[in-house]
């Protein structure tokens, strides 16, 4: 008997075990403001990030038009030449400086009766300019830029037609070097995604006189060029 109501004692207690509540785990929700910057946080570290602009190559194209002036004679006329390379713009905001590699093309046109003579100096030139931007921003701006601009003769002729025949002679006996003053003005826009595109013009002056010996001239006139810029940095 005392063991019957053993069993019977031990079976009621493991019923009331199993029928108690059981607490429910609970799970603390972050506010939404937090999940929100974790999930900023985790997109800006798993995407590349966009380039500043800081530094940046810009194909270049263009063309002279230049003279030869001379204090002690007529100089030469205005004449067509080419202008191209590639220049590194460094900087971000108001100022920037601009270097790089071009071909620069001087001389000049020399008409007399009969006779028209037309002197291609080409050179191979290093800017080192300064920029002031309006707008403060490099993609979008008015400028203005100046400095000064080494340059190497690298060929040189003299092309005449007279009566109708053309005659033509290289390596003229002017200086190898020279150094050009610029300062000219220009705009950069762009356009959706396209690279920026600027155009800008801008005034030179040779420094150094052409001739070796007697008389004298110096390259003067204007350079047109079209950029296009590819943001390195």
């Amino acid at each position: 008997m005392k063991l019957l109501l053993a069993v019977i004692f031990l079976v009621s207690l493991n019923t009331m075990a199993h029928a108690a509540p059981q607490k429910k785990k609970v799970v603390k929700r972050q506010p939404a403001s937090i999940q929100k910057s974790q999930t900023s946080m985790a997109l800006s570290t798993s995407m590349p990030r966009a380039k500043t602009g800081l530094l940046r190559l810009k194909p270049t194209v263009g063309v002279t038009a230049m003279k030869v002036t001379s204090s002690s004679g007529p100089g030469l006329e205005t004449d067509a030449g080419f202008s191209g390379g590639a220049l590194l713009e460094f900087g971000a905001g108001y100022g920037s400086v601009e270097t790089g590699l071009m071909i620069n093309q001087g001389g000049g046109r020399l008409t007399r009766d009969q006779s028209d003579v037309k002197y291609t100096l080409t050179y191979v030139s290093i800017p080192l300019l300064a920029k002031l931007n309006f707008l403060g921003n490099t993609n979008n701006t008015f400028y203005v830029k100046s400095g000064i601009v080494p340059s190497y003769l690298i060929t040189s002729e003299a092309t005449s037609k007279i009566d109708n025949r053309v005659y033509r002679t290289t390596d003229l006996d002017v200086n190898k070097f020279d150094t050009f003053a610029q300062i000219g003005l220009g705009g950069t826009v762009k356009l959706d995604d396209l690279m920026p595109i600027g155009l800008e013009a801008s005034y030179m002056r040779g420094l150094v006189n052409l001739a070796k010996q007697n008389g004298e001239g110096y390259n003067d006139g204007f350079l047109f060029a079209m950029t296009f810029g590819i943001n390195l940095l």
